[in-house]
């Protein structure tokens, strides 16, 4: 299972391509007179915008119940969350490790990166900060949420994209840590170029457990 080793910072980073076409799978809860199909996963998600000409848009939510599915490409497609990873970095022996705790949720088919989430802490034990990366070809304008369980999304502005993805960081508040220590699920939201809205799920199992390894 592939989990994104991917830090670059809120400031600073090259925006190498924002305007990439991406055609990356995706999936899409059915409407309509057969709502009892659920095309697969990575047939939607990342539908090009020429698509809007043909096909309304539709609100798209991966959710657990999607993982939950009748046996079929749905479910065959369904994002896979690994566990909280922790890790520190140091420049060199005399300097401060940089600690983080991260999650990648992935398509089990392909292994496409659909999100990350990183939370970094200073070495100066400052407050810690959130990163969010999502994979390119979605619509910029509506940037990303994150919401935890069933409260208000934080709005996260895009501040860069490269041939890795699109990135959006945000300091996080000790309201905020303490509901991600206490939560069960993460929501990472944004809309693909011709606006469906996508939900990825990542878990909140074990965050509490592996940033206090960190501290």
């Amino acid at each position: 299972m592939h989990i994104s080793n991917t830090w670059l910072g809120i400031f600073g980073m090259g925006a190498l391509g924002i305007g990439i076409a991406a055609a990356v799978a995706g999936s899409s809860v059915a409407q309509g007179q057969n709502a009892t199909q659920k095309p697969a996963f990575d047939k939607a998600l990342f539908a090009p915008a020429a698509q809007t000409r043909t096909q309304p848009a539709r609100e798209t939510k991966v959710a657990s119940r999607v993982a939950s599915a009748a046996p079929g490409s749905a479910q065959a497609a369904a994002p896979v969350a690994a566990a909280w990873r922790s890790h520190c970095n140091s420049a060199s022996r005399q300097t401060v490790p940089e600690c983080m705790v991260e999650q990648t949720a992935i398509l089990g088919k392909t292994g496409q990166m659909l999100a990350s989430v990183s939370v970094r802490v200073p070495p100066s034990g400052s407050q810690p900060v959130m990163m969010v990366q999502v994979p390119v070809g979605l619509f910029l304008p509506a940037g990303i949420n994150v919401r935890i369980d069933e409260q208000p999304p934080l709005q996260l502005v895009i501040q860069t994209c490269d041939l890795k993805g699109c990135y959006a960081g945000s300091p996080v508040s000790a309201d905020m840590l303490k509901a991600m220590k206490a939560g069960k699920q993460l929501g990472v939201e944004f809309q693909n170029l011709s606006k469906q809205a996508i939900t990825v799920p990542l878990t909140l199992t074990q965050f509490a457990e592996a940033y206090r390894s960190i501290q």
